[in-house]
């Protein structure tokens, strides 16, 4: 019952980064993870494919919701960029 009341409305996340910078984002919990990191895209330029979101020690999943994941108003989420390109 509670995932439901998160889908309807508008939630601020803290993203943190390795680097120690965090940004805070207004999301809604049926925003999917997929499209949080087209968010993140936007304030720090990291594709979403370079893109790892971590919440509670829990990876995220690209086609689940916030809510699938029980994130909240107010939740930190970290941010592992990766590089794709290895030679």
């Amino acid at each position: 019952m509670a995932n439901c009341l998160l889908l309807d409305r508008s939630i601020k996340i803290h993203v943190r980064l390795l680097n120690n910078t965090a940004h805070d984002l207004e999301v809604d919990g049926s925003d999917t993870n997929g499209s949080v990191k087209t968010k993140i895209m936007e304030k720090e330029g990291v594709p979403p494919q370079q893109q790892l979101l971590f919440f509670a020690d829990e990876g995220l999943e690209d086609a689940r919701t916030l809510a699938d994941h029980g994130i909240e108003d107010g939740a930190s989420v970290c941010l592992i960029a990766i590089n794709m390109m290895q030679g």
